[in-house]
């Protein structure tokens, strides 16, 4: 909050266009400029986007995204960019509306802007802000606070006019989809703003994402990878001083909110980023599963794609949990090594492991079908694997079978005869 007020942002920019050493923005628009059209159709499983579909973006920056992505032949959507500042948040989308791209995104991607920090978006978003067609009062108030819908229609032609945008009160008009389900929510992560966090903060801000498990939510995240140190050094020490000129607004931010401006401790900060270790860690610690990864020519940064799944089983070393309804919970510890007595949490885990597999990905059409012929129906399959899994088991174990005993006497011949 410190670093990115107005005039923090503003030369934010200029890192970004004017020092090459910092070559994460240009990372990240290689990619976005040569993948997006694959980004948008892994996102959706390979189908199209769905009238009514929300993208959300922790910032403002997905110009480059929506410019290179085929939308022509997709059902209208919309993009919502939560930021600090209301003046840069009304520049840059004023710039997108008044840039080439107006006429492109016309009738297909409606943008509006959130106004607030990522703590109250995301309560706002928790609380069905974006899709309640009548909110209650808890809700309107925190609507007034944070929705702002940035027409594009009649817009001055300076993006610093605060008349140049068109507000509408969330109090009275919500910001809402169209359609009357939840249609898929897609959050966007860029920039590697995740280094910002502890790796322990980190996990805790993605493990706070509304990301409902299973049901087609997104997050496209930005990391930077483990890369060499002078690489890093230059990017974030840059010979212009642009990065120095940065910091040192956020400083003075500082001394202007808490009147000390002897606040900062460089020996306290430092800038996190990952490997593949760290980022596989990270991600099982926020209870995410990769979809898909995205990496720029030098191999320097990538986009990832997160989901929330059905379940997870997290690391052995991850102090989480995940239960039956997909949610990550502080890890109950029964034993003093990896393999010891399992925790109820992992027995619930793995109930929501069977019953996907046997409720989710087994139509019930199917349920009295035969797949092969001369074989059995998919309901008797439901029976068969756990009993033979404990016929087997008992044999090796020279242990009792488990009760019902009965039901081995059932599935036995046809294990034997399989």
């Amino acid at each position: 909050m410190l670093l990115y007020d107005e005039q923090g942002l503003r030369l934010y920019d200029a890192i970004t266009t004017e020092a090459p050493e910092y070559y994460l923005f240009g990372a990240e628009e290689e990619i976005l400029k040569t993948r997006a059209d694959d980004i948008v159709r892994v996102m959706h499983a390979g189908a199209g986007l769905s009238a009514g579909e929300v993208v959300l973006e922790l910032g403002s920056g997905l110009a480059g995204l929506v410019a290179n992505s085929n939308l022509s032949g997709s059902s209208p959507i919309t993009y919502y960019a939560l930021d600090l500042e209301y003046r840069e948040l009304e520049r840059t989308l004023g710039d997108i509306a008044s840039s080439d791209l107006g006429p492109i995104l016309k009738d297909k991607v409606s943008t509006r802007g959130m106004w607030g920090t990522y703590e109250d978006g995301l309560k706002f978003l928790q609380s069905g802000g974006l899709h309640s067609p009548s909110p209650s009062s808890q809700m309107a108030a925190m609507g007034r606070h944070l929705s702002r819908e940035f027409d594009s229609a009649d817009r001055d032609n300076s993006p610093d006019s605060r008349s140049s945008a068109s507000s509408t009160d969330a109090g009275s008009s919500p910001p809402s989809t169209p359609g009357e389900t939840q249609q898929p929510l897609h959050l966007l992560f860029l920039g590697s703003s995740l280094g910002n966090f502890t790796r322990a903060e980190g996990a805790e801000f993605l493990r706070s994402l509304p990301l409902r498990p299973g049901m087609g939510d997104t997050l496209l995240l930005g990391l930077d990878h483990d890369n060499d140190q002078r690489v890093i050094e230059e990017a974030y020490n840059d010979p212009r001083g642009h990065t120095e000129a940065f910091i040192v607004n956020g400083l003075k931010a500082a001394g202007r909110v808490l009147g000390d401006d002897k606040l900062f401790d460089g020996g306290k900060w430092e800038y996190v980023n990952f490997s593949d270790n760290d980022a596989y860690a990270l991600f099982s610690d926020s209870g995410l599963r990769p979809i898909q990864r995205w990496t720029d020519s030098a191999s320097r940064y990538s986009l990832w794609l997160l989901e929330r799944p059905p379940f997870l089983f997290p690391l052995l070393s991850s102090p989480v949990a995940c239960n039956a309804q997909g949610q990550i919970t502080p890890k109950k510890i029964y034993s003093t090594t990896p393999f010891g007595i399992p925790s109820p949490q992992d027995w619930e885990n793995l109930w929501a492991f069977w019953d996907f597999i046997t409720r989710s990905m087994i139509p019930p059409s199917m349920l009295f079908q035969k797949p092969i012929d001369l074989r059995h129906i998919c309901l008797f399959y439901l029976g068969h694997i756990p009993t033979f899994l404990d016929i087997h088991l008992s044999r090796l174990l020279k242990e009792p079978h488990s009760e019902p005993e009965e039901f081995k006497n059932i599935f036995e011949v046809s294990s034997q005869s399989e």
